[in-house]
């Protein structure tokens, strides 16, 4: 890591290189992963973990099924804004339904 140093304070920066792979690697087939009682609060959790590829691994694309009861479908709408506005890298899908 390389440092420098600033004129007033003598303080030293740490400068910060990527460590993302110079060159793009295949990207592999999107796995399919359902969950049910995707609204509820395990569910919700879950769904955060696995679009961040911890359970499946950082080079694992995934399209998500969610599946919940009727009457939870309005909560479920939010869950898939949440999960949009996030922009995970992984995610390529997300199917919500209630059959």
């Amino acid at each position: 890591m390389c440092c420098y140093r600033l004129p007033i304070s003598g303080y030293r920066l740490p400068e910060y290189k990527h460590s993302f792979p110079q060159e793009s690697l295949p990207m592999k087939t999107p796995v399919r992963v359902a969950v049910t009682g995707a609204a509820g609060q395990i569910g919700y959790a879950l769904l955060f973990r696995i679009a961040a590829g911890d359970m499946l691994g950082s080079d694992q694309p995934v399209i998500l099924h969610l599946l919940e009861i009727t009457p939870a479908l309005p909560a479920l709408q939010g869950v898939v804004m949440e999960l949009n506005d996030c922009a995970f890298p992984l995610l390529r899908g997300i199917v919500a339904t209630d059959d």
